[in-house]
């Protein structure tokens, strides 16, 4: 059995596990105690890349952008020891996952107080104004205190998870997206790829697996230049790519992997010429 499949075979079964199954292995925890340690003082939550629980307490590799809760993580840990998006290796970076969420709950702290104070400046403001103005009453049957209570935990909620998504694009992270595209079978004379990534070159690069003849270039995104907002843009189209005739497929890959490898300059205005070509390419007609 391959890592990759054993790797999956963890993951399903710490999602799946029933204690009461009789035939099923049960799933190791020996990391507890260190992965415990990471969850002290943190309260941000997120959606667990492994369960999809979005309403749990959750820590962030210190890689890349994968998010997990305490259960989850110490399964991982136990099991396969690697990050299930980057693979960095778990136990011996528990001092850099520690620092890295510690910063992040720093910040999430100083964004509430700094709305808080916001509100109550606000409130004191607004106060001042009612005490000059007369006093209208109004009714209204809808329980509008509760309802914008509702409306608030809410949004503070999802406040909270797209300033650590945001975060991720100033910080060119990896933005990291598993395509279901790709094939095992390389003689297949079908357009496909795979893609590996490279964290100590920082470069993430796409392998066309129906390159028997040779006669296709890899292309490697430098992801410090080539950033994660450009990443976002690109893989759709490098899947739509996938709908060509195999010719046709072959022939746009390799004009794309030029201009995208020659890239060197880590310029914005050049960045959006560059994505608008791909595109441009991209929908170029088939026949």
């Amino acid at each position: 059995m391959s890592n990759d499949a054993e790797f999956e075979r963890i993951l399903e079964q710490s999602i799946n596990y029933d204690s009461n199954q009789q035939n099923a292995r049960q799933i190791s925890t020996s990391e507890s105690g260190n992965i415990l340690s990471l969850f002290i003082n943190i309260k941000t939550k997120g959606e667990c890349l492994i369960c999809c629980d979005d309403n749990k307490i959750t820590i962030k590799c210190c890689q890349c952008t994968a998010i997990y809760c305490k259960e989850c993580f110490i399964k991982i840990a136990s099991e396969f020891n690697k990050c299930s998006t980057c693979s960095i290796d778990i136990k011996a970076n528990y001092s850099k996952i520690k620092d890295h969420n510690e910063d992040i709950q720093k910040k999430e702290e100083a964004r509430i107080a700094s709305i808080n104070s916001q509100r109550n400046t606000s409130s004191i403001a607004e106060s001042r104004v009612n005490r000059k103005a007369p006093i209208i009453p109004v009714r209204s049957s809808a329980p509008v205190a509760s309802s914008s209570r509702n409306v608030s935990h809410k949004a503070q909620k999802n406040d909270n998870t797209e300033d650590l998504f945001l975060e991720d694009l100033i910080n060119n992270k990896i933005y990291n997206i598993d395509f279901k595209s790709y094939v095992t079978n390389t003689s297949i004379p079908v357009p496909n790829f795979r893609y590996d990534w490279n964290y100590i070159n920082k470069e993430l690069t796409f392998y066309p697996l129906c390159n028997n003849q040779n006669d296709m270039l890899n292309i490697t995104i430098k992801y410090d230049i080539l950033d994660a907002r450009f990443q976002a843009e690109f893989y759709p189209w490098i899947l739509e790519l996938l709908k060509n005739s195999l010719n046709i497929f072959k022939y746009k890959w390799n004009i794309i992997a030029i201009k995208i490898n020659n890239f060197t300059v880590n310029n914005e205005n050049l960045k959006k010429k560059l994505i608008s070509e791909i595109i441009d390419i991209c929908k170029i007609s088939q026949a």
